[in-house]
């Protein structure tokens, strides 16, 4: 029969192995909890970072958003305002088209933003007379002399060579060209 000693060991030791079996179970479901903590807090960390980023760069759009449509703005107004100063200087010019002109540079400028200024010049450009050039003649240091016709429909130009071209108008091609080479124009035709 085992004595009080030895069942005091065997119980203490048995206490010792339960205890033990415990401390080593708890041991492994406290790591299992402590990684799924330390887990979870990388991915909270990573999740707040990532945050972080995408609302930084979200500013930075936002900011490069902003500069893109103020420079825009700014190049729109400075186009605005040559085409402004284009119709002006077309309307005070020496140009026989300059009513049409300048009002095509205030249809240009009144599709980007109307205003009372473009409608005074409209308005002075309207004054204008209206001649429009339907054909030109091709006038150049070789063109000695020129003479039209009545009805604007023919144009005689007298070359320094000798050369006689006659163009025909609103077309502006060449309809004779008679040249000093071939010898003088026939008495019949007239001189120019």
């Amino acid at each position: 029969m085992p004595t009080e000693s030895s069942l005091t060991n065997a119980q203490d030791t048995e206490f010792v192995a339960r205890r033990e079996s415990v401390r080593r179970r708890l041991l492994r479901a406290n790591t299992a909890v402590a990684v799924l903590i330390a887990s979870t807090a990388v991915l909270a960390m990573s999740a707040l970072w990532q945050s972080l980023r995408a609302t930084k760069l979200q500013a930075s759009a936002v900011a490069n958003q902003q500069r893109a449509e103020t420079a825009e703005s700014q190049a729109r107004s400075e186009l605005w305002r040559a085409l402004l100063t284009e119709a002006r200087a077309t309307r005070r010019g020496p140009s026989m088209t300059r009513r049409t002109e300048t009002l095509e540079a205030l249809g240009r400028a009144a599709s980007i933003a109307p205003a009372p200024e473009l409608r005074h010049e409209a308005i002075a450009a309207l004054a204008l007379p209206g001649d429009r050039v339907e054909a030109t003649v091709p006038l150049d240091t070789s063109v000695r002399t020129y003479e039209f016709d009545s009805t604007l429909r023919q144009a005689a130009l007298g070359l320094t060579n000798g050369d006689v071209v006659i163009y025909q108008f609103p077309e502006v091609k060449v309809s004779q060209q008679l040249r000093l080479a071939d010898g003088p124009i026939p008495e019949a035709q007239g001189a120019v």
